[in-house]
């Protein structure tokens, strides 16, 4: 009798072959969802990164930003290239030894361009070297002076460019890390 009961009343119902399928697959594109939120959180991967960081830096560089929209560019996407490993210079001050250690990143809307920063790469680094050591320690402490700097490596690398690579558009030089102590 409690064979029939429980064939009656409590028998299970087999999951069907689509629930079967599905639920794998579910589970898989969450993981892969999880895991591709994580690696972008961290900065391993960038999704959409450098249109919506181009779109960021122009509203906040009027100049910049300004310049990109007179010439046309605005709508099209940044590329940038880091200069690596980050500078460090060391400057005099009445006689006393400082230091400036700064992170470079070149901007362009043109592709081949950045290719051109990349492939130049020691040539500018050695010329940016030379250019900052020359530069007095008064200058990079005040923020007038961190743009000066940024206008002296922005010309300096065109100057570069024009000479190995031929035309630029060098939009922006930015300093992503600046310390002077």
């Amino acid at each position: 009798m409690a064979d029939d009961e429980t064939k009656d009343g409590g028998e299970e119902q087999k999951p069907s072959m689509i629930k079967k399928l599905m639920m794998p697959l579910v589970l898989s594109l969450v993981t892969a969802g999880i895991a591709i939120g994580a690696l972008n959180f961290f900065g391993v991967i960038s999704i959409g990164g450098k249109a919506e960081m181009a779109e960021g830096m122009e509203g906040e560089e009027g100049a910049d930003g300004e310049e990109a929209v007179a010439s046309g560019k605005a709508g099209m996407p940044a590329f940038f290239f880091k200069l690596y490993p980050d500078m460090l210079v060391a400057l005099t001050n009445n006689g006393k030894s400082r230091y400036l250690k700064l992170t470079i990143e070149v901007m362009s809307r043109e592709e081949t361009v950045v290719e051109g920063v990349e492939q130049y790469h020691p040539i500018i680094r050695n010329n940016l070297l030379k250019l900052f050591q020359e530069v007095d320690f008064d200058l990079v402490s005040s923020p007038q002076g961190v743009e000066a700097l940024q206008e002296i490596a922005a010309e300096e690398i065109e100057r570069v460019l024009k000479q190995y690579h031929g035309p630029n558009a060098i939009e922006g030089v930015y300093f992503t890390s600046f310390v002077v102590q």
